[in-house]
C-alpha cells in the first residue's frame, strides 16, 4: 500500500487532517482508493470537537463456507466531543457506518446468505478519573444499533448491542509497579440456527437447511475479567521489564460460533479464549 498524510494547523482553534491510501494491485487483485479527513475545534485548552469521515477499504477472511478474500468498502462518520475537567476527562461520540461489499454470511459467524449493506449507528460515553496520585479509573458504555439489508430486506444485524460497557481500574506506581484490572461485557452476537439438512447424492454430504427466520438465535451474554502486572527494573546502563497476565479471570464460556456434526443433528460451540497466563521479560541495554 501506499498512503500520504498532512495535517493543517489553521489557527490555535482550528485543525484540519486529511489522507489517502491506495492498494498496489497483484494479480487480479481489485484497485482501491481509501480516504479521509477530520477537522477539529477546540473550545478551549480543555474542550474541543472533532469531525471526522471517509471512505474504507479491508478484505474479509477465509473460512471453512468462502475461501475467497472478497474485497468490503465502507463509508464513515463520526462526531466526537472532549472535555478535562481538572483530573477527570469526559468524551462522546455519535458515529454511523454504511458498509458495502461482497461479503457472505458465514464470514460474520452465520452461513449462506450474501450482505448487500451493513449500517452500524452508535453512541458512546467514556469517564475517565484519575485519584490518589497513582490510580486511574476508566469507564465506557457504547449504544450500537446495526441493520443488514440481504435482497433488499432489513433485518437486525449480529452486533446490534443495547450495551457494551470496557472498564479499567489501574495502579501506576514507576518506583513500584503497574498492574490494571479490566472488564468487558456485551450481549451475544445473533446468528442464524440450523434447523435440519439435506442430504446431497453428488458429494455425498448433507446440506444444512437454515432458519428463514434471520437471527433468531443468539450467543450467551460476553463477559471477561484481565488483570495485567508490569514492573521496571533499571541498573545503570541495563534495563529488565517483567509482565504478566491473566486473561479472563473467571474461565468464562463465551461462545463465539456454533458447530454441528455431520448431518446437523446435534451442535456445540466454539468458545473464544479460556482463562490464559502470560508472562515473561524483556532485556534492554542502553550503550
Amino acid at each position: 500500500e501506499a498512503y500520504i498524510y498532512t495535517t493543517w494547523d489553521i489557527n490555535k482553534r482550528w485543525t484540519l487532517s486529511s489522507g489517502v491510501r491506495s492498494n498496489i494491485p497483484t494479480n487480479s487483485q481489485e484497485y482501491y482508493l481509501s480516504s479521509q479527513f477530520g477537522l477539529k475545534y477546540r473550545l478551549s485548552n480543555k474542550q474541543s470537537f472533532l469531525l471526522s469521515g471517509g471512505r474504507y477499504h479491508n478484505y474479509t477472511t477465509p473460512d471453512f463456507y468462502s475461501y475467497t478474500y472478497n474485497l468490503l468498502s465502507s463509508y464513515q462518520i463520526a462526531l466526537d466531543y472532549s472535555n478535562k475537567i481538572d483530573n477527570t476527562l469526559l468524551k462522546a461520540a455519535v458515529y454511523f457506518k454504511n458498509g458495502t461489499g461482497k461479503q457472505t454470511e458465514e464470514q460474520t459467524l452465520d452461513s449462506f446468505f450474501v450482505i448487500d449493506k451493513t449500517n452500524t449507528f452508535g453512541i458512546e460515553l467514556f469517564l475517565q478519573q484519575d485519584f490518589c496520585k497513582y490510580f486511574r479509573f476508566t469507564f465506557s458504555n457504547s449504544f450500537i444499533n446495526q441493520s443488514i439489508e440481504i435482497e433488499q430486506k432489513k433485518y437486525i444485524g449480529q452486533k446490534d448491542f443495547n450495551y457494551l460497557i470496557k472498564t479499567t481500574l489501574q495502579y501506576n506506581n514507576p518506583k513500584l509497579f503497574s498492574v490494571a484490572l479490566s472488564y468487558i461485557g456485551r450481549p451475544g452476537t445473533m446468528f442464524n440456527p440450523v434447523i435440519g439438512s439435506t442430504f446431497d447424492d453428488k458429494t455425498g454430504f448433507y446440506k444444512p437447511d437454515f432458519s428463514r427466520d434471520l437471527f433468531s438465535s443468539q450467543y450467551k451474554n460476553y463477559n471477561r475479567l484481565d488483570l495485567s502486572l508490569n514492573k521496571y527494573f533499571r541498573f545503570k546502563k541495563v534495563a529488565l521489564i517483567t509482565f504478566f497476565s491473566l486473561n479472563n479471570i473467571l474461565n468464562f464460556k463465551n461462545e463465539r460460533e456454533v458447530l454441528y456434526n455431520v448431518d446437523y443433528s446435534a451442535k456445540h460451540f466454539d468458545y473464544f479464549q479460556f482463562r490464559t497466563i502470560y508472562f515473561g521479560a524483556v532485556w534492554q541495554l542502553d550503550y
